[in-house]
């Protein structure tokens, strides 16, 4: 899962948050990050809850080493056009909204 983790991190704001969510039986992560705001000084970003299906995560071991480098980078470029698309603001009073992101295999054979 240290390659998961990797690929966030690299695509992810570099201020960012990221905790691996533990017994959730799939490579999962919960993603956010300080926001500028004048008036709620600790505002954080929606929450992304990141989840990597269990069958990308299955199809990926498998793979050669060359192969696995180019799903990786395949990954990242999924993430980092959600990203790109993604509104971290919220006017959420209390904690932050939470939205959901599933990376599945069906990602790698469309791109």
């Amino acid at each position: 899962m240290k390659q998961y983790l990797e690929v966030l991190t690299s695509v992810m704001p570099a201020n960012a948050e990221i905790k691996n969510v533990p017994n959730s039986g799939v490579a999962r992560y919960e993603i956010s990050w300080p926001l500028e705001d004048e008036i709620r000084k600790h505002k954080r970003s929606k929450i992304i809850d990141l989840t990597f299906s269990r069958e990308l995560t299955d199809d990926i071991s498998g793979l050669s080493d060359k192969d696995k480098r180019a799903a990786f980078i395949k990954i990242s470029a999924i993430i980092s056009a959600k990203l790109n698309n993604f509104d971290q603001n919220h006017n959420q009073p209390n904690g932050s909204p939470m939205e959901k992101w599933e990376i599945t295999n069906q990602f790698l054979i469309e791109s």
